[in-house]
Parts: structure tokens; C-alpha cells; sequence
């Protein structure tokens, strides 16, 4: 009788046990959700506060949480919008049924094989001191069963916690950092000169495969040259900055550096090459110093800091902070200007000595083609020093100040340019127009304004006309 007592109860334990397994993944995921909704307010105050959205973001937050108020006797309703008030009170139900049904269960068995041991004993059956004796296992028995309950209710409630984990845990790179063969290992460079080469690159995001972002792109780009990719948006201008960078593997072609394969090379050796410059630059919550040198190996000596700070036109404003380079730059750099921004990212990418600079600055607005309809119709385009780029929403100076270090940034440097500026882009070795996710023309400024109708296009856009122009 108790020992089918105790099969009984571990037999209706485990339904419970996969319930409270579900239950918990499904929590952490809830809960997750709701901290990323959180965490996008909390870190863009001044967006919300400008949209006047704070009711919004606290009912965007609410809705993952929860409210008891407005669950009638504090049972959630079921939604298909799960919070985690919903999911922990069904988690906290289902864990008392479980410790309910094992000790509830225990302490029964453990009564009515008692009530049977007296009826034994009043048929003279059994002995007093045999069932006294009998009893006494029978509590360390359910003593330890429930322990191993109590236990057994952990391991599944951690299972399902700790799912998502594991499963980010053991998740296969798609980009491997060594290669399955260990007989042919990656290379590494000992030096880059930067010449590029993309011999029919196709791609398509993993998760649009059917929708191709490029189409059998060939650009041949030589060491210590500028190319500068324009189009509209969505062309494929700024995948060609993640491919090179090895942020995704081209579905089919090559893209080739020096010669080799960037496949071939090991990825840090690749990455330590290129620099990056973007629109909109990432700094971390650490000093000035710290930011400078994130990506930086070797030991910087800190007059060499100093020199790259001052080609970045960054050393003036840093040396005038009563901490210098020891400055703490705030949460994503909230403590420093936008052109103060850009301009230690700058430095931050010449301190890593790379071959290949990478500037993604955007896209054309309306106003940059009424620049270049301007510049193109009223000054010589291969005197014109107009600046014009990301750095747009920049006041003049900084504007200045940002170009000239992008100036100095991109001399014995192989660069690529998503193009804005309009000097960079006239001046540039070879501008490469992009449309419908391959290339429409390369050449010069002077060879495409003849021979390319979608740079005319890009540049008589937003009603200009192109007959002043070409004439």
C-alpha cells in the first residue's frame, strides 16, 4: 500500500512538473520582453519626451507586466498578449498544486496505510511494536520522498528558465571563427596593402532568402583608392560595408582582399584591417581613453593618442575637460556633442592603423540634391570644397571640423564611402552608382554625369532640372 502510494503521486507529478517546465520558459520570455520595452524608453528619454509618448511607453510596458487591479479576485485573464502578472500566477498555482499533491498525497497514503497497520494488528496480524517500527521507515520514507519532490520541482522549473540560455548557448555562428577542416587552417596577414575585389557577389538576408539585396556585383576597388557607392535607398550600398566586414557571407561569389578570399582569413585579422566610421557613432559608458583604445591590441603610448586625436581635430575639446582623456563619456556618449561624437569615433578607427576605411553616412536628403543642383550649376565641381554629409545636422563648425578629419582620415587608406558628401563624391577615384540591387554605372563624376541616367536622376531629383546642369 505505500509503495503504491508513492507510485501514484510520482505518476501525477509529472504532468505537473512538464506544466510548471513550460510555465517557466514561457515566464522568461514574458519577462524579457517586457525589460526590452523598458530598456527602449529608458534609453532614448529625449525621443519619447519630444513625442510626448511617456502614457504610451508606460502602456507599452504595462502591457507585458501586468495589473491584479484589473483581474477580477486576482485571476489573470488569458490573452494571447501574455504579461508576466498572467504567467506567474498560473506558474505560482501550478507549484503550490505540485507541493500540494506530494506532501497532501504523502500524508494520506502515509494515514491510511496506519489505519490499515491498526486493523491488522486488532486480527492479531501484526504486532504493535512491528507497526510502530513500520511507521517509523515510513516517515523517513515520506520525509525523503518529499525532499526529492521539492528538488525535482527545481530541476524543472530551471529547465525551463533557463531554455532560452542554453539555446543562445548553443547556437552555431554563421560566421565560424575556424574552419571545420582543421587541416587547412585561416590566415593571417602579416600585412594588407587593401585592395578589394567583389567578383559576382549575390546576397540575400537570412531571413528574406528569396529576396536578393544584390545581383552578380563585380567592383574592382585598388589599394589607396576611393570608391564612392550612391543610389537610392534599399539599393544595396550599405550590405556591401556588412559583407566586406564579414558581418554576413555572401550567399554566392567572392569578395576578395589582396587576393585572398576574405573567407580564408581569420576574422579578427580582417576586422583589425578595416576601420568603420558610421552615421551615427556608438560610444560606451567608459572614459575618453577607454573608448579611443576599445579596439586597440597593442600598447598606445599616449603622446601617439594625442597625435591621432589631433588629426581627428578631437585633442582641443578633450584637453579642455578638467579630466582630459580621463573623461567619462556617459551612457552611448550622452555627455558629448553630436560632432564630438563623430569625431573621437574617427580617431578611434585611425589608432587601429587600418588599411580600409569604411564611411557609411546615410542617405541624400531633399536638401543635399539642392546642394548638388546648385554646386553643379553655379561653381566649377572640381573646385567646389561645398561639404556636405551625414554631419549635416552639425552646426557649421563642427561640420568643418568633422570634414577635415574624414579629410585626413582617408589619405594612404583604401576607402569606400556610402556616399553623401559632395566634395568626397566628385572627388573620389571612381563613384559606383547602384539601382535595383546591382551597379548602373562606375566612373567618374564628369563620365557618369554623361553616360549614367540614374545619377542624372540622383541629381536632378526633387524637381530639378537637369538641362543647366549638363550644359
Amino acid at each position: 500500500m505505500t509503495l503504491g502510494g508513492v507510485f501514484v503521486i510520482f505518476l501525477l507529478s509529472f504532468p505537473l512538473g512538464k506544466c510548471l517546465k513550460t510555465l517557466s520558459r514561457l515566464y522568461q520570455n514574458t519577462l524579457g520582453e517586457a525589460q526590452t520595452r523598458s530598456t527602449e524608453a529608458l534609453g532614448s528619454p529625449r525621443t519619447v519626451q519630444s513625442f510626448v509618448a511617456e502614457e504610451k511607453e508606460l502602456g507599452r510596458y504595462a502591457e507585458k507586466i501586468g495589473d491584479p487591479d484589473k483581474s477580477k479576485n486576482w485571476w489573470p485573464p488569458a490573452s494571447e498578449t501574455h504579461s508576466t502578472y498572467e504567467i506567474g500566477f498560473k506558474k505560482v498555482m501550478v507549484n503550490s498544486s505540485f507541493f500540494t499533491l506530494i506532501f497532501g498525497g504523502g500524508f494520506f497514503f502515509l494515514y491510511l496505510s496506519l489505519w490499515y497497520g491498526f486493523h491488522l494488528v486488532n486480527n492479531n496480524e501484526l504486532t504493535i511494536g512491528d507497526l510502530t517500527a513500520f511507521q517509523s521507515y515510513v516517515f523517513q520514507v515520506s520525509f525523503s520522498v518529499g525532499q526529492v519532490a521539492g528538488n525535482l520541482a527545481r530541476v524543472y522549473e530551471g529547465i525551463g528558465a533557463s531554455g532560452r540560455m542554453l539555446y543562445l548557448m548553443n547556437r552555431e555562428p554563421a560566421i565560424p571563427s575556424k574552419r571545420e577542416d582543421d587541416d587547412i587552417p585561416l590566415q593571417e596577414l602579416e600585412h594588407m596593402d587593401g585592395s578589394i575585389e567583389f567578383r559576382n557577389v549575390s546576397f540575400a538576408y537570412p531571413s528574406r532568402p528569396n529576396s536578393k539585396v544584390l545581383r552578380d556585383f563585380n567592383l574592382v576597388i585598388p589599394k589607396n583608392t576611393t570608391a564612392a557607392l550612391v543610389g537610392s535607398s534599399g539599393a544595396g550600398k550599405s550590405t556591401i560595408v556588412s559583407l566586406l566586414q564579414r558581418f554576413y557571407d555572401a550567399t554566392s561569389g567572392s569578395i576578395m582582399i589582396d587576393g585572398h578570399d576574405i573567407t580564408d582569413l581569420k576574422l579578427a585579422c580582417l576586422r583589425h584591417n578595416i576601420g568603420y566610421v558610421e552615421q551615427e557613432p556608438q560610444l560606451f559608458g567608459l572614459t575618453v581613453r577607454e573608448n579611443l583604445l576599445y579596439g586597440v591590441t597593442r600598447k598606445v603610448s599616449q603622446e601617439e593618442l594625442e597625435r591621432v586625436c589631433r588629426d581627428a581635430n578631437a585633442h582641443d575639446f578633450i584637453d579642455s575637460w578638467p579630466d582630459k582623456y580621463e573623461t567619462y563619456v556617459g551612457e552611448k556618449g550622452v555627455k558629448v556633442s553630436g560632432g564630438q561624437k563623430q569625431r573621437l569615433a574617427i580617431a578611434r578607427a585611425l589608432l587601429t592603423d587600418c588599411r580600409i576605411l569604411l564611411l557609411d553616412e546615410g542617405e541624400f536628403t531633399a536638401w543635399h540634391y539642392y546642394v548638388i543642383f546648385y554646386t553643379l550649376t553655379f561653381t566649377d565641381s572640381r573646385q567646389s570644397t561645398l561639404s556636405l554629409s551625414a554631419t549635416s545636422a552639425l552646426d557649421s563648425e563642427s561640420e568643418a571640423l568633422v570634414q577635415q578629419a574624414i579629410d585626413k582620415a582617408m589619405q594612404n587608406r583604401t576607402v569606400i564611402i556610402v556616399a553623401h558628401r559632395l566634395s568626397t563624391v566628385m572627388q573620389a577615384d571612381q563613384i559606383v552608382v547602384m539601382d535595383d540591387h546591382k551597379i548602373e554605372g562606375t566612373g567618374t563624376h564628369e563620365e557618369l554625369i554623361q553616360s549614367s541616367k540614374k545619377y542624372q536622376d540622383l541629381i536632378r531629383r526633387q524637381s530639378v532640372v537637369m538641362k543647366p546642369v549638363t550644359g
